[in-house]
C-alpha cells in the first residue's frame, strides 16, 4: 500500500468520523453501556471463584514466608481477580475511555458526571498501595508468593490469611 493510499485512508476515516460528532458520542456511551453490562457478569463470576479456599499445601508455603510476605498477599490476591477478568477488564476500561473522550469533546457533562462517578468506584485506593508493598519484599519473596499455583486464580484470601498467619488474621 503506498503512502498515498494510507493517506486517504486516514481522511476518509477522520472524515466519517467527524461529520457527525453527536452521533459518535451516542454510539461510544452505548459501546460503553454494553461492555459494562459484560464487565459487571464476569465481575460477578470472578467474585464467586473467590468461595475457593487454598489447600493445606498452598498454606503450607504460606506459613514458611517471611511474616512480612502479608504485605504483599493482598497483590497477589490482586492479580488473581484481574487475571479472571483480563480481557473484558480491557475491554470495559477502553469503552469507558472511549466514553469519556467523546462526551468530553461534545460537551455532555451528565454522562461526563456517570463516567467520572465510575471511574472513582473503578480505581479505588486498593491496587497500588498493595503493588507497592509486594514490589518492596525481597526478590526470592516475591517469587515464592507468585509460584503458588492456586492463587493464580481468584480465592478467599481471608480465610488464608487467618490459616497462613493466625498469630495476625486468625485465632489462635
Amino acid at each position: 500500500m503506498t503512502i498515498k493510499n494510507i493517506l486517504l485512508l486516514i481522511s476518509i476515516a477522520t472524515l466519517t468520523a467527524c461529520s457527525a460528532p453527536e452521533e459518535q458520542s451516542t454510539y461510544a456511551y452505548q459501546y460503553y453501556k454494553e461492555q459494562y453490562i459484560k464487565f459487571e457478569k464476569v465481575l460477578t463470576e470472578c467474585g464467586n471463584k473467590r468461595q475457593k479456599t487454598l489447600s493445606d499445601s498452598a498454606i503450607d508455603i504460606l506459613k514458611k514466608l517471611p511474616q512480612e510476605s502479608v504485605e504483599g498477599f493482598g497483590h497477589v490476591m490482586n492479580l488473581a481477580d484481574r487475571k479472571c477478568m483480563a480481557n473484558i477488564y480491557r475491554d470495559f476500561m477502553e469503552s469507558l475511555l472511549l466514553a469519556e473522550v467523546e462526551s468530553y469533546k461534545n460537551g455532555n457533562s451528565e454522562i461526563e458526571n456517570e463516567l467520572l462517578t465510575l471511574k472513582k468506584i473503578q480505581f479505588i485506593d486498593l491496587y497500588l498501595p498493595a503493588k507497592r508493598k509486594f514490589e518492596q519484599l525481597p526478590a526470592d519473596t516475591q517469587k515464592a508468593l507468585l509460584s503458588i499455583q492456586e492463587m493464580q486464580e481468584p480465592f478467599n484470601g481471608l480465610d488464608a490469611l487467618e490459616r497462613a498467619w493466625p498469630k495476625i488474621y486468625g485465632i489462635e
